[in-house]
């Protein structure tokens, strides 16, 4: 650690220069340090990192129980910031050193989970990550397309699709089981059930293979 009892990131670059493995470029346009959460709110973007780093930024020295959590991210949602998961609206509470994703909400704006059409596209990408996953893996350009639909997916409003990116984030840190999504999905229309597995193909897809596990959790899926 260094004087201020942190890991610096120069440190590491210096490692690489010295070992001749690393590369520069030059960056276009501004950039910004989002090391707080208004420099995060500024960038326009989100950050992953352990919950008992968040605690501690906030000054929170007590155990991590769901009433502190709930509390931290009632902090948050003050300084106009997100948490994924939404223990708000009952997610589970994360364990100290357990990833979540703070993300930046637009003013003026509710990021709360808890609408019908947030809801549905949640469980599209946690299915669509459970397939992605089922090799073991998720491929960067079944990432992107994941991304891409929910940018398009304008029924969402603009914190909403920002909750989607954070809960896309957490999810690739902590990929659902199809057990724990079974009870999501078989209450839907059959429609509902049809669009949702088709966009899982697509997803599977994406990288321009389909591995023998993402087409036996597909199988498991359209069973359901």
């Amino acid at each position: 650690p260094s004087e201020r009892g942190e890991r610096e990131i120069t440190d590491v670059n210096n490692f690489y220069i010295r070992e001749r493995k690393i590369t520069w470029d030059l960056l276009d346009g501004w950039w910004t340090d989002a090391g707080t959460f208004e420099s995060l709110h500024f960038a326009g973007g989100m950050v992953a990192m352990q919950l008992q780093e968040v605690a501690a930024c906030l000054g929170t020295a007590q155990r991590l129980e769901r009433a502190t959590v709930t509390g931290l991210a009632r902090a948050l949602g003050a300084l106009h910031v997100g948490m994924e998961p939404d223990v708000l609206n009952g997610a589970r509470t994360p364990k100290p050193e357990e990833t979540v994703v703070l993300f930046s909400i637009p003013h003026g704006e509710s990021a709360s989970c808890s609408s019908t059409p947030y809801q549905s596209a949640a469980l599209t990408v946690q299915l669509a990550i459970a397939v992605a996953f089922a090799d073991g893996e998720l491929g960067a350009e079944e990432f992107r397309h994941l991304r891409q639909n929910i940018e398009g997916w304008t029924h969402l409003t603009a914190a909403h699709q920002q909750r989607l990116r954070a809960h896309l984030r957490y999810l690739m840190a902590a990929p659902p089981s199809l057990t724990a999504l079974k009870k999501k999905l078989e209450p839907l229309a059959a429609p509902a059930k049809e669009a949702i597995a088709k966009f899982m193909v697509t997803v599977a897809q994406a990288d321009g293979a389909v591995s023998p596990a993402e087409i036996k959790m597909l199988e498991k899926v359209y069973k359901v």
